[in-house]
């Protein structure tokens, strides 16, 4: 049996001066028969044969950026996260939309690699929710009312969609919503 390395990530909304960050946890587990046989531990390896972590993430626009775990945060079972700023990214936010994440152990005899993909839409919603606010629910829908209500609906589809596993559609929905607002919650 070999470790089937599993990722599980997370999105922190920009606040204030901090910009968001994407999260990041091995999912793995212990290994454990019957159920998890591609966990870490005896008989295959441990979390201290990994001798590199890199994380190669891609953002909505086709950018490609490496970042190594050089304090060797992940991988663990301890459920401890690896926080990934926009700084880090070269990026002076987090965009909104589908992150590609590779994940990449190396040990002594080869490398283990699994891909998961994200969709960040916290600030979408932020957003939105923003512009909700000034909806009055004792007075008739305006028009302005109706579309903030009909892009909320399409944040959700977007969400059912990389739920599902279309990342493509929600793409194309989170553009759609992107050239809609133009608003941040930074």
């Amino acid at each position: 049996m070999a470790v089937t390395p599993r990722l599980r990530t997370g999105e922190i909304l920009s606040s204030g001066t901090q910009l968001g960050a994407i999260m990041l946890f091995d999912d793995t587990l212990p290994y454990s028969t019957p159920g998890n046989e591609g966990g870490w531990g005896a008989p295959n390896l441990e979390t201290t044969d990994i001798t590199k972590t890199e994380y190669i993430l891609t953002d909505p626009d086709g950018n490609e950026t490496i970042i190594e775990d050089e304090e060797q945060v992940l991988p663990n079972v301890t459920d401890i996260g690896f926080k990934i700023t926009a700084d880090m990214l070269g990026l002076s936010k987090i965009t909104p939309g589908v992150w590609t994440i590779k994940y990449k152990l190396t040990h002594a005899g080869g490398e283990l690699c699994t891909i998961g993909y994200f969709l960040m839409y916290e600030e979408m919603l932020c957003c939105l929710d923003k512009l909700a606010v000034k909806f009055n629910p004792s007075k008739p829908l305006s028009e302005a009312d109706r579309e903030i209500f009909d892009l909320r609906a399409n944040l959700c589809t977007a969400q059912k969609n990389a739920a599902l596993g279309q990342y493509t559609v929600a793409q194309e929905i989170i553009d759609f919503l992107n050239s809609q607002t133009g608003c941040h919650c930074v």
